[in-house]
């Protein structure tokens, strides 16, 4: 069956797409979603029938599904404003409108039949997307989850990226150079051929890439130039270059092109500098993985360095199949990918080279055990690895170490990478195995050795001059401050990293940061700017596919709502989670669900369903030292009234350990002993410096203090809080409360309606209105 609109013709059969009378390469994905949709056309075909339909499986992002959408139509001329073709129906799904040729619809007409291809055909040029991640190890702290989803889901950058780490930049003992000091951006081949020949566009690319890496030029991973290039799916093929320079700021920016000749493959390339000096130069093989390793070396010789051209040129046979693999992997088709793989000869499987490939597939398509099978055989003889390779299947088994959630187990293998690298002169390499060793040794609190490793780490990542990779660096950077309470630092690397994500369209990134930015500022009661957060944060929502991601998020949401007294609309988020919970198999996601849940239920008055909430965070909870969140919550439970807190629930030098302990002497009137304890949770808490921790003690104490009678001393621990009244309720009304206790009623008068204010829905406690307050004034 054939269909033809406009000057459009597809044959799902022999899986055809004709332009006029041009045979047109596109991907095999695009492909089936455009015949999809035409043969559905009659009716609106929902989001998870056609995910189901060309995934065959429903947890797909729904970021994947529009990048689809956005490359469906510009296979045909259509785009997300015209909708000629493709309409979006509005929280359902699309629906093909484009008038069909009845009389061409029950077979063919003339057109010439294509030569079958193998799948690597079905790869459009410029068919890449930004992968997404779905899982993550439940034992990292909460700050890192959504950052451990990029970690642990990007095994096919491991030969080139040291994307997520960082540490202070101050503990760098070399110097980090300028992002585009001397940057040199490889941008995707233009392809004169069949369609059996599209994969050369990113295969290719990659190829000179890697050697002009090779020889120590500063060129960024092709990931991250395929990540730069679709922050913008819907612009035109120009408009995506200008934002890949403007994201690089490169020195100089080398063009590529692929075309057949007589004698076999021809590839030119032309390197134009930030002065306007052009390098032009070009090579013919019987190959074009051959040509392009001839041409890489003219160009090193134009430039400068050393190198032979011949050498260059002598290819290797497995070059292009490798290099087909690999532009399957950046285009995120691990289907096919592994379908290449497949299709190699025996002696080509036992290649070590190709086995690393088909592990990084492996691991992408969901099959982590298989991957780590190939990465242990691949290092029984690990004297048979070239160099490069051997680290990086080091790193990759760290990384599945990290991934399983064991940072123990991790750092063995990352520092066996670490000591092989140290040789070497290639900063990847370096980066790669010193960000995984420092990321290890950060998880196990271990900041000192975890600075020194990640200092390094990022001057050589940004020695390799990739902005993506920088920002990932910032965000971690962020995290680690984070857990050091270098709170206002962490916020200048997480909004340094949002600037960076946003411009490459990254949007799995954009939500690590935005996590980490609005705990951060929740930390900091700066609760107008969580707020701001995650809104941001809630818009993205959509494209989450995974059940405990979503889960992580709506505890944000639901956290930041909360904290500006919007009850209502925190209960709707936590209500809507109920599919969520039952569908999530991953640890570590429902107790932060949980925990917002019993903040809510505290502050309507519900003691008992306060008390089931915690009780059901706490039972979920990994149990990891210094995680105020889950020890802020087994004070919730204390304060409910429940009295079977389990030993060992809260570490003994947490301020929230002797909150507890004042709490349950303040409940069996032991004066004495609550007093003790709670001078002991505000020196702790003020040694931390979180001021949300601070306000929880200072706030309790106080509080117990004006009960006594002990105002005087109430004021001065009620004082140290007084900075935060203006953007903290609960700050505010210990003000309220304390100059009611002073007798100074035109300053009770003022902290009321400050306190009032930030209420939201919640009440200033009846006590603390006795007396009347005067008109405002207009």
């Amino acid at each position: 069956m054939n269909y033809r609109f406009g000057r459009w013709r597809i044959a799902p059969q022999a899986r055809e797409l004709w332009h006029d009378e041009q045979l047109q390469p596109v991907a095999r994905r695009v492909f089936e979603c455009l015949a999809y949709l035409i043969e559905h056309r009659e009716r609106a075909v929902g989001r998870d029938e056609l995910v189901a339909a060309l995934w065959g499986r429903v947890d797909v992002a729904d970021v994947l599904v529009s990048q689809l959408i956005a490359r469906a139509r510009r296979a045909i001329g259509d785009d997300a404003q015209a909708q000629r073709a493709i309409r979006t129906v509005p929280g359902f799904g699309y629906r093909w409108v484009m008038p069909i040729d009845d009389a061409a619809v029950a077979g063919g007409d003339g057109a010439p039949a294509a030569v079958p291809a193998e799948p690597a055909a079905f790869m459009l040029a410029d068919d890449v997307s930004v992968a997404t991640g779905s899982t993550v190890a439940a034992s990292l702290r909460p700050r890192h989850r959504a950052v451990a989803v990029l970690a642990f889901t990007v095994l096919a950058v491991v030969v080139g990226a040291g994307w997520w780490f960082s540490v202070r930049r101050e503990a760098s003992p070399v110097p980090p150079p300028p992002t585009g000091a001397a940057v040199v951006l490889v941008l995707p081949f233009d392809v004169a051929a069949t369609r059996e020949q599209g994969w050369l566009r990113l295969g290719a690319m990659d190829l000179v890439a890697e050697r002009l890496r090779a020889a120590q030029l500063p060129v960024p991973p092709s990931e991250s130039v395929v990540a730069a290039l679709h922050a913008h799916e819907d612009d035109d093929e120009a408009r995506r270059e200008q934002n890949a320079v403007a994201a690089f700021k490169p020195r100089l920016v080398v063009h590529g092109r692929v075309q057949p000749s007589s004698e076999g493959w021809r590839v030119e390339l032309d390197a134009l500098d930030d002065r306007g000096t052009s390098h032009r130069v070009s090579a013919t093989r019987a190959q074009p993985t051959e040509a392009a390793r001839q041409a890489s070396g003219l160009l090193l010789a134009a430039l400068g360095h050393r190198g032979s051209a011949d050498e260059e040129g002598r290819g290797d046979p497995l070059d292009d199949r490798l290099q087909r693999v690999q532009a399957a992997i950046l285009s995120n088709e691990y289907d096919l990918a592994r379908e290449l793989l497949e299709q190699s000869s025996p002696a080509e499987q036992n290649d070590p080279r190709l086995r690393f490939r088909s592990a990084q597939v492996e691991f992408h398509l969901g099959r982590i055990e298989q991957a780590d099978t190939i990465l242990r055989e691949l290092l029984a003889d690990p004297a048979t690895l070239p160099f490069e390779l051997r680290t990086n299947v080091l790193v990759s088994r760290g990384m599945l170490a990290m991934r399983r959630g064991d940072c123990a187990a991790a750092e063995p293998w990352y520092d066996a990478a670490v000591r092989l690298a140290e040789p070497d002169g290639k900063p990847l390499a370096q980066g790669n195995a010193l960000a995984g060793r420092g990321l290890a040794r950060a998880c196990l609190r271990r900041f000192d050795d975890a600075s020194n490793d990640l200092g390094l780490a990022r001057a050589r990542m940004a020695a390799a001059g990739d902005a993506l990779g920088l920002a990932r660096v910032d965000n971690y950077l962020g995290l680690l401050d984070a857990d050091r309470r270098r709170l206002a630092d962490a916020l200048v690397d997480f909004r340094a990293a949002a600037t960076t994500f946003e411009r490459f369209g990254a949007v799995d990134a954009q939500r690590a940061v935005l996590n980490g930015q609005l705990e951060v500022q929740a930390d900091l009661l700066q609760h107008a700017d969580a707020l701001a957060s995650s809104e941001r944060l809630w818009a993205l929502r959509a494209q989450v596919g995974d059940p405990g991601q979503r889960l992580a998020l709506a505890a944000n949401r639901a956290r930041a709502l909360i904290d500006v007294g919007r009850l209502q609309a925190a209960a709707q988020v936590l209500a809507a989670t109920a599919d969520d919970l039952a569908a999530a198999t991953q640890a570590g996601y429902g107790h932060y669900v949980h925990a917002q849940g019993a903040r809510l239920a505290e502050l309507s008055g519900d003691r008992a369903r306060a008390v089931a909430e915690a009780r059901l965070a706490l039972a979920a909870w990994p149990k990891q030292p210094d995680e105020p969140l889950r020890e802020r919550t087994a004070w919730l439970l204390v304060r409910a009234g429940a009295n079977d807190l389990a030993d060992g629930t809260v570490d003994d030098a947490s301020p929230y350990a002797a909150l507890v302990l004042a709490t349950q002497a303040r409940a069996r009137n032991d004066a004495a002993t609550a007093a003790r304890q709670y001078e002991r949770a505000l020196a702790a808490a003020e040694q931390g410096g979180v001021p949300a921790t601070v306000a929880d003690a200072a706030i309790a104490y106080a509080g117990w203090l004006l009960e006594r009678g002990d105002t005087r001393r109430a004021a001065e621990i009620g004082g140290r809080v007084a900075r935060w009244a203006d953007r903290d309720f609960a700050c505010a009304e210990l003000q309220v409360a304390l100059y009611q206790a002073l007798g100074r009623e035109d300053l009770r008068v003022a902290a009321l309606r400050q306190a009032d204010a930030l209420a939201g829905e919640r009440q200033v406690r009846a006590s603390l209105r006795d007396a009347a307050l005067p008109p405002a004034r207009s």
